[in-house]
């Protein structure tokens, strides 16, 4: 409302001081007391003019830093090699727990009771294509693949993967392993994706992340996710997992 306010009283002294030379010009003072009368005016309309210019311009300032103060100041999504981290640290607990769970090899001449079997646990396989692997036991992630024709120098294979899922993620951080190096790739959901990360993991070159924190629409069984990755030679993507 302030803006408001500072903008029309400057625009009424622009006003009065057109209409002052019009009329002064049409109609010239007779004595010096009118004329130094009339300059005083003129001067004090300026001045008012650059007071209420000059606060509309530290107004400015003032909300475009504020403004910027509240951009850094808002989440980040996860970056390419804070995701690569948590998917091989997973990795690594899941493989440790399934070492502990192992039954002992038997001594011969001794028996043991028998132990009970450990729950199954949801943990990715590369399966050939369509490869199907079951996602944190809440839904079933399917990844297809099909070579396309690249107009790079750099990466002269290109990639289109394709990764369907029986639920919905409202929000998703996803990682997708290929059998060799990934130069470059871009992708996600047929829509808008709300702070979203994509790339290929740091020191992970055949690893490619893709996170968001919200979608519309998000990456369900009506809406897949198409990602387009670039090689220097023909690479096969099959395992794929959220974490």
């Amino acid at each position: 409302m302030a803006d408001i306010v500072i903008v029309v009283v400057v625009c009424l002294l622009m006003a009065a001081m057109a209409y002052l030379g019009v009329h002064l010009t049409l109609h010239s003072a007779k004595t010096k007391q009118k004329k130094l009368f009339w300059t005083c005016v003129f001067i004090m309309l300026a001045l008012l003019s650059c007071v209420f210019v000059a606060l509309q311009k530290y107004r400015d300032v003032r909300a475009q830093e504020g403004l910027q103060s509240k951009i850094m100041n808002m989440p980040r999504p996860p970056t390419a090699e804070q995701n690569a981290a948590a998917v091989i640290a997973l990795e690594e607990k899941r493989s440790k727990e399934q070492k502990e769970q192992a039954p002992a090899t038997p001594v011969p001449g001794t028996t043991h009771p028998k132990q009970p079997k450990p729950p199954l646990r949801s943990t990715p396989q590369t399966i050939v294509p369509p490869s199907q692997l079951t996602s944190g036991g809440i839904g079933k992630l399917i990844v297809t693949q099909s070579p396309d024709i690249s107009t790079r120098d750099d990466a002269p294979y290109l990639t289109r993967v394709v990764i369907q899922s029986t639920v919905e993620f409202s929000h998703l951080k996803l990682a997708l392993e290929c059998d060799g190096p990934i130069v470059d790739g871009h992708g996600g959901v047929n829509g808008a994706m709300i702070m979203m990360g994509e790339g290929v993991a740091n020191g992970y070159p055949n690893v490619f992340v893709l996170t968001y924190q919200s979608a519309s629409p998000a990456f369900g069984p009506s809406s897949p996710i198409t990602l387009s990755l670039w090689s220097k030679n023909p690479i096969h993507c099959s395992r794929v997992t959220t974490f």
